[in-house]
């Protein structure tokens, strides 16, 4: 999925609330802003959005003399999901299809997101797995993908909500499952520490994209994971940066499970903002 206009803003707007973060200096804040903007005129809009960001990011942090501003807020959303997720796999359990209504509040979790401007509050999980539905549910070819296949790929979206994927991952541990995490902190993203904060590791095995990156974008991957990824039987890829990087890039038929929370890609799979969606690529 390639950036559009309206992704400038966005991209702008996450700067600023990462300096923010940093810093409260207004004149560091400006700086951040107006220098990253010879970024964003330079930048090839052949690319996704995800693409950009990250090399928005890397000015930005080098600018605030900071590696990983969003370390102590991974924490802070491993801690506050974790007796919620333990909540909803009571739900889970027992429920009519256990892994439907794990992906129902997996994808409900994919709304904790610093990415975008959001007031979302974990708490708000157990509501939206409980009472809402997919959009866009291509649940049942899911299904039966799972049924016939060895090996599956999981690539995960962001810390706190990994809680929540632990529990879609607890349902398919009679397969070969592979979770990706980052290769190196980056945003909220998950990465192995998140992973071990959780104990997924228990329950599958954790990989990286060789490469620091946003989302997949597989030509920026290692050699070694772009092999797991041609051989994996079902990928479920999690979250609008996976979505952007993966959509259209691949021969490979991708599950996204997301949450559209920006305008663009809410229009791009024909629905609105803050809906979820299972969808088959």
């Amino acid at each position: 999925m390639k950036a559009v206009a309206d992704c400038i803003p966005c991209m702008e707007s996450f700067l600023l609330r990462t300096a923010k973060r940093v810093s409260e200096d207004d004149w560091l804040q400006r700086k951040v802003l107006l220098d990253t903007m010879d970024v964003l005129r330079n930048s090839s809009y052949d690319r996704s959005p995800p693409e950009i960001c990250l090399d928005l990011l890397k000015a930005a942090m080098k600018m605030l003399g900071v590696s990983d501003p969003y370390k102590e807020l991974r924490k802070e959303l491993n801690k506050l999901t974790k007796p919620i997720a333990a909540r909803a796999e009571k739900i889970i359990q027992e429920s009519d299809d256990p892994l439907y209504a794990a992906l129902l509040f997996a994808c409900a979790a994919n709304s904790l997101d610093v990415g975008v401007a959001s007031s979302f509050e974990p708490e708000s999980i157990i509501e939206y797995g409980k009472n809402r539905k997919f959009e866009v549910d291509d649940y049942k070819q899911l299904e039966e993908d799972i049924n016939a296949a060895k090996n599956l790929l999981y690539i995960l979206d962001n810390a706190g909500e990994i809680a929540f994927d632990k529990l879609v991952v607890q349902q398919l541990i009679d397969k070969d499952l592979n979770c990706v995490v980052r290769h190196s902190p980056v945003l909220n993203d998950a990465t192995r520490e998140d992973a071990e904060e959780v104990s997924l590791s228990s329950f599958c095995n954790i990989v990286d994209p060789g490469s620091n990156v946003i989302g997949i974008p597989l030509d920026l991957c290692s050699g070694e994971f772009r092999e797991l990824f041609e051989r994996s039987d079902v990928i479920i890829a999690k979250g609008m940066a996976n979505f952007e990087t993966l959509e259209g890039a691949t021969k490979k038929p991708v599950y996204f499970l997301l949450v559209a929370k920006c305008v663009v890609v809410a229009k791009h799979l024909g629905v609105s903002v803050g809906d979820m969606v299972l969808l088959k690529e």
